[in-house]
């Protein structure tokens, strides 16, 4: 709704309650025109609007770190225009939501002040006022600060973050003053413990907005379309700006667009906010990704994943500290384990809209180890942040994701180890390599050539990179029937040949002239014992 300053009167003709509402203020307008900002800390930021695509809409917000400018030590006032209250009688309340934007950077420190003048001085004094340092939450917290002692006259309602540096950002939505009706049940939010397919648990979050206590109500729910089932509650002691939450376990949900229902019919002061339909849309656990990287190689997550092989998904940004730092060890780590060629691969996929594929080449971060491939922004890198972030419940970067392959059904691998933020020694020593020694599906070697090959082949490419030719030079110690094929990154033979009966040194020259730009798997056979080179082609 967008803001209202008219008072709105209903009344309840059935109880002969009367509920009002002086302000309201969702930010659906997607501006600030009726507020007056003070930036009192004299830097460049100050509250905006913004809207997350997380289901909540245009919000306020207000940084307390910037990816350019680092550390910001905000004191930043957001002050309502005049809201009249000399019609007011009883209890008045002002309510809002809050919630710190990332959930590992979450301490954010504000106050709401309340007073009958609009200067900033004159608010800072008043008693009337909430103050708190933010935590955790899976959503947004819901807030309520008595303001019954200015009932008859005109006040002013202020936002302040203050008094913090280097979290993040802070959220502020749905600001009311109002006097509440006496008994007001109410359907909160329904939310699911992620939206991948499967088993899943589903929470409705009840608030009792009304006056007196709630001791018993009655819930019916009902998951695509369904039969209903309800759920009788009794014996609780609901406290008036309290909530109440039931939880719901529905088993096999399947990929696809959900609507789940939640509905109090007991009946109350307003039986028009009781009911709440919210649409999800559940995925396969492991998503699909395909993409190029910034050498020009097409990555299929889901082939790499079906031929064995663990996959590390390391989301990241160019201007992030802590992956930067991350990445030599990364590196060494995929390199103990193949270099991209054994049970495990890392990608870096950034989160930063600003970092292109010149961007991401420049990252010199692999501290002499394997260079393991880095993907330039694109709207799907979003997608698969938000995706895993949501499962991680951490807005947070660097965000890393270990996959254990599921040969036949690559959606459906698992994940072995995930978390956001980085400590020395969490690869090669600590949680993420003990979880994927502990993968026993991540059987792909292709780079490893058994203790009997290497005594009897040695395999060379060169130039490598190639442009117009590749020499493929073996050197065999016995007679051997030998025979090599060339493979793409999409799992297509682009070159093969024989040699049967074959000794000493030999050089086969592949004409690469004709072949895509890329990476290229080259498998050699000897007497039935396969190694595999990597070869880039360029133009």
């Amino acid at each position: 709704m967008k803001k209202l300053l008219l008072p709105i009167t209903a009344l309840l003709l059935s109880t002969g309650i009367n509920a009002q509402t002086y302000f309201s203020e969702d930010f659906s307008s997607g501006n600030l025109n009726d507020w007056t900002l003070t930036n009192a800390d004299g830097d460049a930021f100050d509250w905006v609007i913004q809207d997350y695509t997380d289901g909540q809409g245009n919000v306020a917000t207000s940084l307390s770190w910037d990816a350019t400018a680092g550390a910001l030590t905000p004191d930043n006032w957001m002050v309502s225009s005049v809201i009249d209250l000399a019609a007011a009688t009883g209890t008045v309340n002002l309510e809002w939501k809050v919630k710190g934007q990332d959930q590992s950077f979450v301490a954010e420190n504000y106050t709401v002040y309340v007073g009958t003048a609009a200067d900033i001085a004159t608010l800072g004094a008043s008693a009337t006022n909430f103050n708190e340092v933010l935590t955790t939450s899976t959503g947004y917290m819901s807030r309520t600060l008595d303001v019954s002692a200015f009932a008859g006259q005109s006040i002013f309602v202020a936002f302040r973050h203050h008094n913090v540096s280097d979290m993040f950002r802070m959220n502020v939505d749905d600001i009311k003053v109002r006097t509440p009706l006496a008994n007001d049940m109410l359907v909160q939010s329904v939310t699911v413990d992620n939206t991948s397919d499967g088993d899943r648990t589903f929470t409705i979050t009840c608030l009792n907005d009304g006056l007196n206590a709630v001791t018993a109500y009655d819930l019916d729910w009902t998951f695509d379309g369904g039969a209903a089932t309800t759920i009788n509650t009794t014996g609780v002691n609901i406290a008036s700006g309290a909530t109440h939450t039931l939880t719901v376990n529905v088993n096999g949900v399947t990929p696809g667009a959900i609507d789940f229902t939640a509905n109090i019919t007991t009946a109350d002061d307003d039986m028009t906010n009781n009911n709440n339909t919210t649409a999800f849309t559940f995925v396969l656990p492991i998503l699909p990704y395909t993409g190029t990287d910034t050498d020009g190689n097409v990555f299929d997550l889901y082939t790499q994943l079906e031929a064995g092989q663990s996959v590390l998904l390391d989301f990241m940004a160019s201007w992030c500290g802590p992956c930067e730092a991350s990445t030599p060890e990364i590196s060494e780590w995929i390199q103990v384990n193949g270099s991209g060629n054994g049970k495990v691969q890392a990608i870096a996929i950034t989160t930063e809209s600003t970092d292109s594929d010149a961007v991401m080449s420049g990252l010199n971060w692999n501290g002499g180890f394997y260079h393991y491939p880095k993907f330039a922004y694109d709207a799907e890198n979003n997608t698969q942040y938000n995706h895993y972030a949501t499962m991680n419940a951490s807005n947070g970067i660097p965000l890393f994701v270990l996959i254990c392959p599921n040969v036949n059904d690559p959606g459906h691998s698992e994940i072995i180890q995930m978390g956001a933020g980085y400590g020395a020694g969490m690869f090669l020593t600590g949680a993420y390599n003990t979880a994927l020694n502990g993968c026993a599906s991540a059987t792909y070697d292709v780079s490893g050539v058994e203790e009997t090959v290497s005594k009897r082949i040695n395999v060379s490419i060169f130039p490598n990179p190639a442009v117009d030719n590749a020499n493929i030079n073996l050197v065999l110690i016995e007679n051997s029937n030998v025979s090599i094929n060339m493979i793409n990154a999409l799992g297509q033979t682009v070159y093969t040949t024989e040699m049967n009966n074959v000794n000493g040194a030999q050089n086969v020259q592949v004409n690469t002239s004709n072949l895509e730009t890329g990476m290229y798997f080259v498998n050699v056979t000897i007497n039935g014992n396969t190694t595999t080179e990597r070869i880039n082609v360029t133009k």
